[in-house]
C-alpha cells in the first residue's frame, strides 16, 4: 500500500481573479490541473492508505464488513 496526500485547496478562478477554498479534498495533481497557482490550505492535510494493486485488497476486506 501507499500513501496518498489529500488537501483542500485555494484556487483563484482565472476570469474573475477570485480566490476561493475548495469544499472537497484533492490531490496536488488535480488541483495543479485546475489552478497551477493553487496553495494547500494549512491543517487540511488528510493522508489516505491507498492498495497498489488487487493483491492487497484483501487486507481490507475485514474491516469493510465491520468484522475482526
Amino acid at each position: 500500500m501507499h500513501t496518498v496526500d489529500y488537501y483542500r485547496w485555494r484556487l483563484t478562478d482565472p476570469e474573475t481573479g477570485r480566490t476561493s477554498k475548495t469544499r472537497h479534498l484533492m490531490t496536488a495533481e488535480v488541483a495543479m490541473w485546475i489552478d497551477p497557482q493553487a496553495t494547500p490550505l494549512p491543517g487540511s492535510l488528510e493522508r489516505r492508505l491507498v492498495p497498489d494493486g488487487p493483491h492487497e485488497f484483501a487486507m481490507t476486506d475485514a474491516w469493510r464488513r465491520g468484522t475482526q
